[in-house]
């Protein structure tokens, strides 16, 4: 009982209460409907009663410091908020919810104008944006989490871990942009798994301190053979084992090492890391270091694999290696499951772990029917099992989407987009044909400049649907 603190015990008896399980699942239940037909709900779909006890019940979640109690608050509030977009009251609650999780990122994308009325919570609230707020990007925020990882990556040694919605390349960008800013020239390393995420981190980098990089003399480079200081070299491992073959190769300053849980892997890539880390230790040099991974319990497994002299003795400042973990995720995620065949549409309860039954019709679904059904107005990312599924449902996707969904100006940038392909690859290329329809496949052997036109134009919703 040492380890029960009264919080847990009022907590847990709130999230096993029978009626907040009933109106919980309820909620589930309209949002997946709302996902299908995509029409908001009347007013009478839900009791008013019943929508003030949600606020009530998410109130006090939020103030749990369970990361899981803030999560579920969080999500409750952007369902309800789905349901009823003019309800004032529900968006009034859903802003108190994202300021006790420090969402001010939130606040901001969810258009919230809502302001806090209490002298001293106005005060708390301005004080911690101030404490968050992104240096020289003003009324832009860090999450708290960012904030503590982003100071920490000055750290000699140091390894994090958290959600794919923590942000970690914009943290990345933002701590190279200080950097640059403030120190004499370096070399920055960073180390990526596919050459598809280092073309993309490039490009970021690129267009977020395009600026910057050529006032302080800094290039960026994803070639093996370059060298020379400013530079931010983005490497998969093999590229950077290249790269440390050769003899004018500069000692590197910091090394960033992405996806850093390949290193503990079965797999035979996990031995360009150690090969990685040995090369660059006997060069005799302090450098800084810093892993990061997703949702790992044990970031601070990685300084036990490599020499301690290598990472810890830095500058002679004997500092321990850091690490930590984030486990708060800004973003809400709902997990629904569908069979096309009988047309069976569930939804996950995270609570008790378990599929809801929402809906059911005698008549079955193609999956392009069903993706027509719940994406027509949003963007896809569609995963199938092969090379030759992706080819086949773009093109069945596209034959069935309506081209009176396609605005006029999106027409001419993805006609223009269909003559690069049949250029670049060849005139019966079935992408040259589905792109017009804002349908895509990404595959490995696309060209790299048809790739990343293809990501660029589904980040802004030109594409709509990729498989």
């Amino acid at each position: 009982m040492n380890n029960v603190t009264f919080e847990k015990i009022v907590f847990n008896d709130l999230e096993n209460n029978e009626y907040f399980c009933s109106l919980y699942k309820k909620l589930l239940s309209k949002y997946a409907l709302f996902l299908v037909t995509k029409h908001t709900f009347s007013n009478d779909s839900f009791s008013e009663k019943e929508i003030n006890d949600i606020l009530i019940f998410s109130d006090l979640f939020s103030k749990s410091t369970s990361v899981k109690h803030k999560e579920l608050a969080q999500s409750m509030l952007v369902i309800l908020n789905c349901l009823f977009p003019n309800n004032d009251k529900i968006r009034a609650s859903l802003e108190s919810i994202l300021i006790n999780s420090g969402n001010y990122v939130g606040i901001e994308t969810s258009k919230l104008e809502y302001t806090v009325e209490d002298y001293l919570d106005s005060f708390a609230t301005s004080y911690e944006k101030t404490l968050l707020e992104i240096p020289g990007e003003k009324q832009k925020f860090f999450l708290p989490q960012q904030k503590i990882i982003f100071n920490k990556l000055s750290n000699n040694a140091f390894s994090f871990t958290g959600p794919t919605s923590l942000g970690k390349t914009f943290l990345f960008v933002q701590f190279l942009k200080e950097q640059i800013k403030i120190n004499p020239p370096r070399n920055y390393y960073i180390i990526l798994p596919t050459r598809a995420l280092v073309n993309e981190v490039k490009s970021g980098i690129i267009e977020k301190l395009g600026s910057l990089l050529q006032e302080k003399g800094y290039m960026v480079s994803t070639a093996p053979n370059d060298f020379g200081m400013n530079t931010i070299f983005v490497f998969t491992p093999e590229r950077m084992l290249l790269h440390l073959d050769r003899e004018e190769c500069y000692y590197p300053d910091y090394i960033f090492i992405d996806e850093a849980q390949i290193i503990t892997s079965d797999s035979a890539r996990s031995l360009l890391y150690y090969r990685i880390i040995d090369r660059v230790s006997r060069l005799n040099k302090p450098f800084n270091i810093i892993f990061s991974s997703p949702n790992m319990p044990n970031p601070e497994l990685f300084f036990d694999l490599f020499p301690k002299s290598a990472i810890i003795d830095l500058k002679n400042k004997n500092l321990p290696p850091e690490h930590y973990l984030a486990a708060f995720s800004p973003v809400s995620h709902y997990f629904l499951k569908a069979d096309l065949d009988n047309y069976n549409l569930k939804i996950l309860n995270p609570i008790c772990r378990e599929f809801l039954l929402v809906h059911k019709t005698e008549s079955s679904l193609s999956l392009t029917e069903f993706i027509l059904r719940v994406g027509s107005n949003s963007k896809n990312l569609v995963y199938v099992s092969s090379i030759k599924n992706a080819m086949m449902w773009a093109k069945e996707y596209a034959s069935e989407y309506p081209e009176n969904l396609i605005s006029e100006e999106n027409k001419k940038i993805l006609l223009a987009t269909s003559q690069l392909i049949k250029e670049k690859i060849n005139s019966s290329y079935f992408l040259a044909e589905t792109i017009k329809k804002g349908v895509a496949y990404h595959v490995r052997y696309l060209p790299p400049e048809i790739r990343k036109n293809i990501e660029t134009l589904f980040r802004e919703g030109v594409v709509h649907t990729v498989f």
